[in-house]
């Protein structure tokens, strides 16, 4: 529903970004990371750098409906 207004679609529930969240929040150990979703990204009005990206844990290429 979200997915061409120009919202960052952002949680922490298992999988987020493999299934169609654009950052996906995840605790390892005491550290807080992320997945991104380059996908849901690109067909979305937002812009992410790729500097940001660089810094993701697993980056999803796919978008699931």
């Amino acid at each position: 529903e979200l997915a061409d207004a120009g919202v960052l679609t952002v949680g922490d529930v298992d999988d987020f970004a493999r299934l169609g969240g654009m950052l996906g929040l995840v605790l390892e150990g005491n550290r807080m990371l992320f997945d991104a979703n380059v996908a849901a990204l690109s067909s979305s009005r937002v812009g992410v750098s790729a500097r940001v990206l660089k810094l993701a844990r697993r980056i999803e290429r796919e978008r699931k409906p």
